[in-house]
């Protein structure tokens, strides 16, 4: 059975079977488009299998084979979905035919992200999206190293704490895959910063790099008043968002190998078993499951 998987900032998506799924719900919207006929509830309601299901909406998934993607809500294509389900739990997208496409081009190494944007043109296209996920793919491609970031990190608080407009407008629109035009300035400093950490920190590091204090202080604002900003400007708590950011972290790392206790120590979570709760809470299934399922990557 083929299968394909791509994590980056803003961006989860998968080529696979779907089995044994329960309700669960997460912060990105997703994408669903199987090969043919599935099963798909959406807060407890039968629903047509070629849908985008709206961000936080429980939902339970069964498919043969087939694409699902996830798109962070507050990335520009995650905006253009909100737009196009206009307050809707879902949309079905009747115009959409089942996939029946080849994956012969998906074979490690990684494709040209212009061969995956291909295959999935006819369901980005009749959402108006592809440009927007083209774009999400390139962003990924030309995130900066870590010193010149971090120069740039530096360089946003003043001697007082201000944050410099310029400077920040300047590289969260280069090194974000989010709307910078709707997000707070300080909010995209902070998801700069956790993007290159997620990028480049080892595993011990984890703890001491993402205490809120630091990255308060580093966008000029106190630990409360950045809890709030951010919940208000995301959606989404601080602490949930990172949550989030560490399990595709964890993916990431069992997908190149990585045992599950390896990939937890890895990505901060307290062990293998909290790691799997938050899995399964997240997309229905155990890791044990999705790696049958989508194919565990060895190198």
């Amino acid at each position: 059975m083929k299968t394909y998987f791509h994590t980056q900032p803003g961006l989860v998506v998968v080529y696979g079977c779907i089995q044994e799924n329960v309700v669960h719900r997460h912060n990105a919207i997703q994408l669903v488009w199987p090969e043919s006929a599935a099963s798909l509830t959406v807060d407890g309601t039968p629903c047509e299998a070629v849908a985008v299901i709206a961000s936080r909406i429980p939902h339970q998934l069964t498919m043969d084979q087939g694409w699902i993607l996830l798109i962070e809500p507050h990335s520009a294509l995650g905006h253009a979905l909100t737009a196009r389900l206009a307050g809707r739990p879902y949309m079905a997208l009747d115009e959409v035919p089942f996939y029946q496409g080849s994956l012969s081009t998906l074979d490690d190494p990684e494709p040209a992200f212009d061969v995956l944007s291909k295959m999935l043109a006819p369901i980005l296209s009749a959402l108006g999206v592809q440009r927007l996920f083209e774009q999400l793919l390139l962003q990924h491609l030309s995130m900066v190293d870590v010193t010149d970031l971090e120069r740039a990190v530096i360089d946003m608080t003043g001697r007082e704490g201000a944050v410099s407009q310029v400077v920040l407008s300047e590289t969260s629109q280069r090194h974000t895959v989010f709307d910078s035009a709707r997000l707070d300035k300080r909010v995209q400093a902070a998801l700069v910063y956790l993007q290159q950490f997620f990028f480049s920190s080892a595993s011990e590091e984890f703890e001491d790099k993402l205490l809120v204090d630091a990255v308060a202080k580093s966008v000029g604002l106190s630990k409360s008043r950045f809890l709030h900003v951010f919940r208000e400007q995301m959606g989404i708590t601080w602490r949930s968002y990172v949550l989030w950011r560490r399990l595709l972290l964890a993916i990431g790392q069992i997908r190149r190998g990585s045992n599950a206790t390896q990939a937890a120590h890895n990505a901060g979570f307290a062990d293998s078993a909290h790691l799997s709760r938050t899995f399964k809470a997240t997309f229905g299934l155990t890791i044990r499951d999705a790696n049958q399922q989508w194919g565990a990557r060895k190198h």
